[in-house]
């Protein structure tokens, strides 16, 4: 389902911010341009290189990062995590 058309059928959007083609930051601002409200979930190896816009629905996690740092960072964006 692309968000674009469903954006009420997503509830988080996780990214890399090195990708190929568009920066998990370019995302986001793509995400927010439209309208966008769902919570971000940023993950990289390159600290250096962050780009992170601080929003107050975005977080960020360094991989490697371990469950309960996912936990951590689902809780602050206000996502449940599933049920183990």
């Amino acid at each position: 389902v692309h968000w674009s058309t469903q954006p009420s059928r997503w509830v988080l959007l996780v990214t890399d911010l090195t990708m190929p083609t568009m920066s998990g930051a370019a995302l986001a601002r793509a995400v927010r341009g439209r309208g966008g409200t769902l919570p971000i979930l940023f993950v990289t190896g390159y600290p250096d290189r962050l780009p992170f816009t601080g929003h107050p629905r975005e977080r960020l996690l360094q991989r490697p990062f371990g469950p309960d740092a996912l936990e951590v960072a689902l809780e602050e964006l206000g996502v449940s995590a599933p049920p183990s």
